[in-house]
């Protein structure tokens, strides 16, 4: 069985003796709904993808034996039902990956069965069965951070499987994936608590200044209006030039555009890459672009090109036999705004196309959740559009 590092997509290989109850396959789930949980819900994602279609059973749980006595850790499968939507030949995808369940889920699972247990119990009910047996068996440590498996000698020596050593479909499930550096559970993207948080904040700025007395609140007005006449008397004063006859002020004569393609090409670039939160803004930036010369049409088309040839060249190396690690591929993808399934649909010549795809993508996401890759997003948008390599 392989064990996945969920803070960047590593792989570890797990020896049989510290594993419990591995027999029983997981039931399988659509490609599309693994799709689309895997973008938002990675340190859970068994539960989300399997709830609540399926209960934890006996099929849907391993337990990995800790070093020193330590305990368990809790683990779950997911079995993905693949229909061509990949270029690969399997049927089932993903079935040998362990995920490792945060601490608190845990804990809370195995209080609510143990309690589950006892009440069946005192109500005179049936005799414990081999699962809840198995549960009570198995309680979850405390201490163990399910991250950073590498440095993590709670579950003994793992050997880390390299891309090269995975088969085609196991790098394309694992470069499906997003990292999530928490050890504990996202919060949903459809959770709106921030916002209402910030709506009552909100409401209790406007109460207070509707009880502030009238004077100050005046007051406060003046101010602003003098800052605000002071600042346009200095931008007419800018614009003017320092005066002149009775013409009023000097208009500088407009200076000719004439800068090198590839300085042209890395602005270009810089101003795609703050747009690309959106793909109906990203579009916007590049068609006016293309339409301003032929300087900026030529510079506009480049600059995509080369991203998307940077990000189709990285997911089809999962396909041959010198493949980039599947994190890696994930960081280029989901610095691109898309799913690995489109991005090997994509054709680096094809803009339009990906804008097509980032549109229809955005539309499906009901919560209008849009991935972002871990540090600094901007940074990592300008470097996949200049075609560096910040992985």
């Amino acid at each position: 069985m392989l064990l996945l590092d969920s803070s960047n997509l590593s792989v570890f290989e797990a020896t049989d003796e510290i594993l419990s109850n591995r027999t029983q396959l997981p039931p399988s789930i659509s490609y599309e709904r693994f799709e689309t949980t895997a973008r938002s819900h990675f340190c859970s994602l068994f539960l989300a993808a399997q709830f609540p279609a399926f209960r934890v059973g006996a099929e849907t749980l391993v337990f990995v034996r800790l070093t020193e006595d330590r305990g368990w850790a809790w683990a779950s499968r997911i079995r993905v039902r693949h229909l061509n939507e990949l270029p690969v030949s399997d049927a089932y995808i993903g079935e040998e990956f362990l995920f490792l369940w945060p601490v608190p889920m845990a804990m809370n699972a195995y209080i609510n069965f143990k309690e589950k247990a006892r009440r069946l119990a005192s109500g005179g009910g049936s005799s414990e069965n081999a699962f809840v047996s198995a549960i009570k068996a198995h309680p979850p440590s405390l201490t163990f951070v399910p991250q950073h498996l590498a440095e993590n000698s709670a579950i003994g020596t793992l050997k880390r499987v390299s891309a090269k050593d995975m088969t085609a479909a196991q790098r394309l499930f694992v470069a499906s994936l997003t990292p999530h550096a928490s050890a504990f559970s996202v919060r949903s993207p459809g959770d709106k608590w921030s916002d209402a948080l910030r709506d009552k904040d909100q409401s209790h700025l406007r109460n207070f200044l509707c009880t502030k007395p009238k004077e100050a609140v005046e007051d406060d007005g003046t101010r602003s209006e003098t800052r605000l006449t002071r600042g346009r008397a200095r931008k007419r004063q800018t614009r003017g030039g320092g005066g002149g006859g009775g013409g009023g002020g000097c208009v500088a004569a407009a200076a000719a555009f004439d800068l090198p393609d590839d300085l042209v090409e890395r602005i270009l670039s810089i101003h795609i890459s703050q747009t690309m939160d959106s793909a109906v803004d990203m579009h916007v930036a590049i068609v006016g672009a293309r339409f301003t010369c032929h300087q900026f049409r030529s510079a506009a088309t480049a600059a995509m090109t080369r991203m998307l040839s940077v990000v189709t060249k990285a997911a089809h190396s999962l396909l041959g036999s010198d493949p980039m690690e599947p994190g890696k591929v994930q960081t280029l993808v989901h610095a691109a705004g898309i799913t690995l399934r489109q991005a090997l649909m994509l054709s680096p010549s094809r803009w339009d196309y990906y804008l097509r795809l980032r549109k229809r993508q955005e539309v499906a996401d009901d919560n209008a959740f849009r991935p972002v890759p871990p540090g600094s997003a901007a940074a990592r948008r300008c470097a996949l559009l200049w075609g560096i390599a910040f992985v």
